[in-house]
């Protein structure tokens, strides 16, 4: 990264930065006989003919390489830590309170040495009754609130969407056939038992058929005018903003990356900024945008939005337990794992979702001796993320 930036300081870095003006714009077309430049093509050309607008622009970018343990990043991270666990906060009182609204509750936070205070306020003067309702839901079962409170970090529909629309392009021998039976639909009949069909080769597949993956696959992979031609196309645009991530070690937004990839798959004299918009209107959001998405609170005493983060607390939040591969044996390894901790989660790759049914049975039915006595397991949550499926199973009276 530091290469890079240092590149974009010599003579051709800075040709490649003039140059990206043009092409991320198309040409004002509204006088066909003379074309002109857009207004803000104007503003950015010269701001980057300017060396001192590129040199402030340059030192911003140090922070991409600097140290992690430097004083600026750790005060950053403490904001962006207190602003997350503000946002856990109000949409735990939105899942406790369901009919609370999202400008009913303030909240913020302040740190005093290395302790977070977080204060929920209500925004009615003199309150109508909000906190104390949370606060005796709190009161009739912590555990149950603190349990809800840690899952508002998990990831959440639109993360969980990203994942499945990549997983069925790059398996579309599974469900290519239903989806062209929907393509080539010419009636509602068609189309409804079309949409079936494909509803029967996703669950095959392991993936829940939510209304937000429904709309997804339908406006991007199943568009009118869609084949199997833009598939393999949409499969591999993905497939490359994936390892240019992986190969630069930053998440790249979604702007930026039809950008890049306009850039690498126009053809000789092609518009990049025609391509561009193209690539553009068939990808989605990614990465830290729609966990943000999915993470936000209000407090009226802040200007914009605060920025939150709930990777920071995945570490945390997760679960603090063996995890045990469902392969042969599997059974005696949980029972071992069972007897050791009194937790343990049972992991089942996605082509196994059939045997999710086969392995609770199995689960409820297996005695685990302790002390003398046959105990036997309980299963305490079911989770599916990122084409896994986590059995979450306990002995109650180990645990306790």
């Amino acid at each position: 990264m530091s290469e890079a930036i240092n590149y974009l300081q010599k003579k051709e870095g800075r040709a490649i930065l003039e140059a990206i003006p043009f092409e991320l714009f198309q040409l004002n077309q509204a006088d066909s006989d003379s074309p002109k430049e857009q207004e803000l093509q104007k503003q950015l050309i010269e701001f980057l003919q300017s060396q001192a607008n590129v040199s402030q622009v340059l030192d911003l970018l140090s922070v991409l390489h600097e140290p992690l343990n430097s004083k600026e990043f750790y005060l950053w991270l403490r904001e962006l830590l207190g602003n997350t666990l503000s946002a856990g906060v109000s949409r735990l009182i939105d899942t406790l309170l369901p009919d609370v609204g999202d400008g009913d509750i303030n909240v913020d936070h302040k740190w005093t040495g290395d302790s977070l205070t977080i204060w929920a306020t209500e925004s009615e003067s003199g309150g109508v009754g909000v906190i104390q309702r949370f606060k005796r839901t709190y009161l009739e079962d912590p555990l149950s609130v603190l349990n809800h409170f840690s899952r508002t970090f998990e990831a959440q529909d639109y993360e969980q969407v990203d994942f499945d629309l990549r997983f069925l392009l790059s398996t579309r021998k599974a469900t290519q056939s239903a989806f062209n039976d929907l393509r080539n639909a010419r009636s509602y009949k068609q189309r409804f038992e079309a949409n079936l069909q494909i509803q029967k080769v996703l669950g095959n597949m392991g993936v829940t058929t939510t209304q937000t993956l429904n709309n997804m696959l339908h406006t991007r992979v199943l568009r009118s005018g869609s084949n199997e031609q833009t598939d393999e196309y949409l499969n591999k645009l993905l497939g490359t903003w994936v390892r240019m991530e992986e190969e630069h070690k930053v998440e790249i937004p979604l702007n930026i990356a039809s950008y890049l990839l306009a850039r690498s798959k126009a053809s000789s004299g092609e518009n990049i900024s025609v391509v561009k918009n193209k690539i553009l209107s068939l990808l989605w959001p990614r990465g830290s945008v729609i966990r943000q998405s999915g993470l936000s609170f209000y407090n009226r005493f802040v200007s914009g939005k605060s920025k939150t983060e709930r990777l920071l607390l995945e570490p945390v939040i997760g679960e603090k337990c063996p995890i045990i591969a469902y392969a042969l044996g599997w059974e005696r390894e949980l029972v071992d794992n069972l007897k050791a901790s009194g937790k343990v989660v049972l992991e089942l790759e996605q082509y196994d979702i059939k045997q999710v049914n086969h392995a609770i049975s199995r689960i409820l039915t297996l005695p685990v001796e302790q002390y003398g006595l046959l105990l036997y397991p309980r299963l305490r949550r079911i989770r599916r993320q990122f084409g896994k499926v986590q059995l979450i199973v306990e002995i109650a009276e180990v645990v306790q």
